[in-house]
């Protein structure tokens, strides 16, 4: 694992401070506490991750542009969030991201930590299968959340954040996103993106919830596995052009710092109605394997707890999870 350094967010934020002016090597060198090798070091480095930053022997260092970098300082840049992304743990190259997190929520970081990483290794979707996670392609980040709820309603934090994803792709982009129960978000009846939700209890009570996001943004067709070409999408795809990662990722921990507090305090009922309308599934004819079962049935709607009541004749099945394997085409 590659932690980012913590002297080049602190440099990039003194530069930031001072926009079209040259900043001193030796001031950065004093109010970091470093020599001025250490400083000429660390803004090479930078400039090997794509920041252009110009130098003058007398004058010293200006900083120009940022490359799309999800480290600390770039995400936080701009960032309105009261909670979320204050604390902020990057790599460049990690096995998960939600495995990082559960150890951080186990020592006790903050609710609202982040962890994110450029590409992982070892990247995990639901029922135990791999996330495909290429390096600068893709969004690939964990959430530590801390909420005073029964651990049987934390599940539902997925449904939540899979319409944060709707929403905010919606309002950057203007295209249509839908989500498929439990957690996916499709474009084109293409994953884009998927959530993965892992509880952490401590007694009858939520220690922590870890969510895990990850988002397909400039893959081009070609860095897909073949077996996923067919059922996996990008933003740059659909589009039909790169995007900024970071943005994206502000946005969603903009809009998902607001409807988590309200899902804190009253769980999944206000979302309900939201969901029925971004919903794939509902409403229309399903296959769903629900371990060693294959059923099917009419996909009626979610319960509080975002269980999927299907429909079966006269009977209602309240699942819990499952995967959906088949459904009407909606759109």
């Amino acid at each position: 694992m590659s932690e980012v350094s913590e002297h080049q967010d602190e440099i990039l934020t003194l530069l930031r401070r001072s926009p079209g002016e040259y900043v001193s090597g030796r001031f950065l060198a004093e109010s970091l506490g470093l020599k001025r090798e250490s400083v000429y070091h660390t803004i090479s480095q930078l400039r090997q991750f794509g920041y252009q930053i110009e130098s003058d022997r007398r004058l010293g260092y200006i900083y120009r542009t940022a490359p799309d970098l999800l480290i600390a300082s770039e995400i936080r840049e701009g960032l309105k969030t009261k909670l979320f992304a204050k604390r902020v743990v990057s790599y460049r190259t990690l096995g998960s991201t939600n495995d990082v997190a559960k150890q951080l929520a186990d020592s006790g970081a903050p609710e609202g930590t982040l962890i994110v990483a450029e590409e992982q290794t070892k990247g995990r979707g639901r029922l135990g299968r791999s996330w495909h996670s290429p390096p600068k392609c893709g969004l690939y980040f964990t959430l530590i959340l801390r909420p005073p709820i029964p651990p049987a309603k934390a599940p539902a934090l997925s449904i939540c954040a899979a319409l944060v994803v709707v929403d905010s792709l919606r309002e950057l982009f203007g295209i249509q996103v839908f989500t498929k129960w439990p957690n996916d978000v499709l474009i084109n009846r293409k994953k884009v993106c998927g959530i993965l939700t892992e509880l952490v209890t401590r007694g009858n009570g939520v220690d922590s919830v870890i969510v895990g996001v990850g988002m397909n943004v400039n893959n081009h067709r070609e860095d897909f596995p073949k077996d996923l070409r067919k059922t996996a999408t990008s933003l740059a795809i659909e589009l039909g052009e790169e995007v900024s990662r970071l943005e994206v990722l502000r946005r969603f921990l903009l809009e998902f710092e607001r409807d988590y507090l309200r899902f804190s305090n009253s769980g999944l009922a206000p979302f309900r109605n939201h969901y029925r309308e971004c919903s794939a599934v509902l409403g229309r004819s399903v296959k769903i394997r629900c371990g060693d079962k294959l059923l099917s049935g009419i996909a009626e709607d979610i319960d509080e707890e975002g269980s999927l009541i299907l429909k079966k004749g006269r009977r209602r099945l309240f699942l819990p999870g499952g995967e959906i394997t088949h459904f009407e085409n909606s759109f």
